[in-house]
C-alpha cells in the first residue's frame, strides 16, 4: 500500500519519521511518499525539499525497507538505505552537496562512516572495529583524532598535523577521585600556537577548543586571558568576537572595557541572526545560534563595572 506523506501521523509527535508511523489509528505497513515532508510535520518550510521525492517503507509503524531520496526533475538519488524493524542496517549513501557520505550499521548501530566532498577528499572517517574517528580539513590535512581507551573517549585537535597540536585529552593514572565521583580528565593546551595562531582559527573548527582553552586560562593565567581576549574581539570571525566578549566579562578586567565599547557601538553592523552551522550541515541540518554580540558586550561590561563598583 502506497500512501502520500502527509496522510501518515507519528504517534506522539516522535523526534524522527522511522517509529511511530499511524494511517488511520493503526500502525502503517506500506510505503509513504510524496514532497515537502518537513512542512508537512512542522512550522516551518525547508526550501530544499520542493524538489524532493520520497519514499519511506514501513511495517506496523517502524521503517521497515527501503528508504530514498530522489531529485523529481532528474530522479538523482539522494539518500538510499534499508531498515529493519525500526533500525538502520547495511550500507546508506547520502548526496548533498558539497557533501557525500557513506555509512554502515548493523543492528541500528554505526560500526563505519566516511563523508568526502565531491571531488572525492576525505573529511571525516569512523570505524568502531579499528578504532578510528578523524576529522580532517577541507584541504585534507588533520583537524580532530578521537581514540576510545579503557572505554572512554580522549580526543585531541590540531592544525594540519600531530606537530601542530591545538589541544590534547591525556589519560590519566587516577581517573576517579573516589567510587561515584565525576570523571576527572585531563587536557593539555599548546598556548604558544593558540597565540600565535589565533587570527588563523575560524569557529566553524575551533570553537570547542577555545571554549574550553577560555575558560582555562581563566583559572591559571589571567594576564594570559586578558591579552587573548582583546585578541578574540578584535578576530574577523563574527563568533570568535563574540564568545570573547563573554569570556572578557567572566574574566572582570577593566583592561577589556575599550574592546567592549568598541563591540556595542559597532551594532548596527550586526547581522541579525549569529548563526553557526555544523561543517556538515548539509547533512544534519544542526547550528548553533548565539545571542547578539552587543547585547553579550554589554552584560560584560556590566559584570565588570558591578566588580568596579563593590570596590
Amino acid at each position: 500500500m502506497k500512501v502520500p506523506i502527509e496522510h501518515i501521523e507519528f504517534k506522539d509527535r516522535v523526534s524522527t519519521f522511522e517509529v511511530g508511523a499511524m494511517y488511520k489509528g493503526q500502525p502503517f505497513s506500506g510505503t509513504a511518499y510524496g514532497r515537502n515532508v518537513y512542512e508537512h510535520y512542522y512550522d516551518w518550510h525547508d526550501k530544499d525539499d520542493d524538489n524532493v521525492y520520497y519514499e519511506w517503507s514501513y511495517q506496523n509503524g517502524r521503517a521497515h525497507g527501503r528508504w530514498c531520496q530522489l531529485k523529481q526533475n532528474s530522479g538523482e538519488i539522494i539518500f538510499n538505505g534499508f531498515y529493519k524493524d525500526g533500525n538502520k542496517i547495511g550500507v546508506h549513501k547520502e548526496i548533498r552537496p558539497p557533501f557525500k557520505m557513506v555509512t554502515e550499521y548493523i543492528d541500528g548501530e554505526l560500526i563505519q562512516k566516511e563523508i568526502r566532498n565531491l571531488e572525492g577528499m576525505l573529511l571525516l572517517e569512523y570505524n568502531k572495529k579499528n578504532n578510528i574517528d578523524r576529522e580532517y580539513y577541507d584541504d585534507g590535512t588533520l583537524y580532530r583524532n578521537t581514540v576510545v581507551i579503557g572505554g572512554r573517549m580522549y580526543g585531541s585537535f590540531y592544525l594540519g598535523d600531530e606537530q601542530n597540536w591545538l589541544s590534547k585529552e591525556i589519560v590519566k593514572e587516577k581517573e576517579y577521585e573516589y567510587p561515584g565521583a565525576p570523571y576527572r580528565y585531563k587536557r593539555l593546551y599548546n598556548k604558544p600556537l593558540l597565540f600565535s595562531k589565533i587570527h588563523s582559527l575560524e569557529a566553524e573548527f575551533h570553537l570547542v577548543t577555545l571554549d574550553l582553552f577560555c575558560e582555562f586560562i581563566i583559572e591559571n593565567n589571567k594576564k594570559e586571558a586578558t591579552l587573548y581576549f582583546k585578541e578574540m574581539m578584535g578576530h574577523n570571525d563574527l563568533c570568535i568576537q563574540n564568545i570573547g566578549a563573554y569570556y572578557a566579562g567572566e574574566l572582570k578586567d577593566t583592561d577589556l572595557i575599550p574592546c567592549l565599547k568598541e563591540l556595542i557601538a559597532n551594532k548596527k553592523k550586526e547581522p541579525k541572526r549569529l548563526m553557526l552551522p555544523n561543517r556538515f550541515g548539509e547533512l544534519d541540518r544542526g547550528y548553533k545560534e548565539f545571542h547578539r554580540t552587543s547585547k553579550v558586550a554589554k552584560e560584560a561590561l556590566k559584570k565588570i563595572n558591578n566588580v568596579v563598583n563593590a570596590k
